[in-house]
């Protein structure tokens, strides 16, 4: 693993261990993002946001911290998040970061051990100036009764390395699906298949995108080997279907074998480093005042197939603009607008297993027969 001197001399110690310690006095770390931004060669200021912030059993209550960030223009922003997990067995947990309700880290722990990982939040320089309030959610739960008794000590720091920041910075920033809890995100399931609200765009709003993380929960978290196995994640704009995600294939340390992620888990495990981005654009002729819907497909299908009804999706994400406030828009229409979603359904029903039988059974007779 390849670090700066700069970014490590201000970190914990980043050294990858197979060695559990019942203590909790290890420091070092099991396993790190498999992302890593390419480092300038400057010295970054260091913001500590959290410091050994203990997650026991917290469920999705927010750590909340409010922090001076210096205003001064960098080249790149990193946001690293180390893990220390102690006092016992605990499974893999979600881990999310927001700032000003902002997702800015959506990843989760590593089931066993440390780990660290790191996330580029450049594209929010414009948002992280001043005083911004940082939530860091550990969605943690123990039971002693069957033995699950592992908390997390949490450290979170922002390197903020001086120089130009890339052209084209979004300007501003709105959460969207901002829970009681106060930061982004909503849970989706075959009772609750799609959620609305209302946001209002500032005037001279040019460009507009959407940023979207998603997450899924309960038999979801292995959404893909689901049947049926396809999700999408619709997301609308004024009733205009804007853009059509496709999530991946994420596999979490607790799945498979806890010993594969040794030292680096899948890709996305501990940070899902980039949201997917939809772009709005277009549909701003269709207002400022805009009806924002967004749901999951074959979430009621999972259930009428299987009589479960734990099949769930966490989606966060926020609004990225690009406002000059000198150049309102006064009005705009759409000239011509199509969109279509096709989903091809399940496709294990009775009919089409007999079919499967009827066809494969003459081919295993013929490869038996050749063997």
């Amino acid at each position: 693993m390849q670090h700066s001197h700069e970014l490590a001399q201000h970190a914990p110690p980043l050294v990858n261990s197979t060695i559990g310690d019942p203590s909790g006095l290890v420091t070092s770390y099991y396993s790190f993002g498999a992302y890593q931004p390419k480092l300038p060669s400057v010295k970054p200021d260091v913001v500590v946001i959290a410091n050994n912030v203990v997650f026991n059993n917290t469920g999705p209550t927010p750590y909340t911290v409010s922090v001076i960030i210096p205003d001064v223009n960098y080249s790149l922003g990193v946001l690293n998040v180390s893990i220390r997990e102690y006092g016992g067995a605990q499974y893999d947990r979600p881990v999310y970061v927001f700032a000003d309700g902002v997702p800015i880290f959506w990843g989760s722990t590593q089931e066993i051990y440390n780990s660290t990982a790191a996330s580029d939040v450049t594209l929010y320089e414009n948002m992280l100036r001043g005083n911004v309030t940082f939530q860091i959610v550990v969605v943690n739960y123990y039971d002693a009764s069957v033995g699950i008794t592992g908390v997390y000590a949490v450290n979170v720091s922002l390197y903020l390395y001086p120089g130009a920041p890339p052209a084209g910075l979004p300007t501003e920033f709105i959460p969207l699906w901002v829970n009681p809890l106060g930061y982004s995100a909503v849970t989706l399931n075959p009772f609750q298949k799609s959620f609305s609200e209302q946001v209002e765009l500032p005037a001279g709003t040019y460009r507009a995108a959407a940023l979207v993380y998603t997450e899924g929960g309960g038999n979801d978290e292995f959404w893909y080997a689901n049947e049926p196995a396809t999700r999408s994640v619709l997301l609308y704009y004024n009733g205009f279907l804007a853009d059509v995600v496709n999530p991946f294939e994420t596999l979490y340390t607790g799945g498979v074998d806890l010993f594969y992620w040794k030292p680096m888990p899948s890709i996305n495990a501990l940070s899902f480093h980039n949201p997917y981005i939809a772009e709005l654009t277009p549909l701003l002729a269709t207002g400022l005042n805009a009806t924002l819907s967004v749901s999951v497909t074959n979430l009621a299908e999972a259930y009428e197939l299987t009589g479960s009804p734990f099949f769930s999706w966490t989606l966060s994400g926020a609004l990225a603009l690009w406002v000059n406030p000198s150049n309102p828009l006064l009005s705009g229409r759409l000239l011509t607008a199509k969109q279509v979603y096709f989903d091809s359904a399940p496709i294990f029903n009775p009919c089409f297993v007999w079919l499967l039988e009827v066809t494969m059974n003459p081919l295993l007779s013929l490869f038996k027969g050749n063997n």
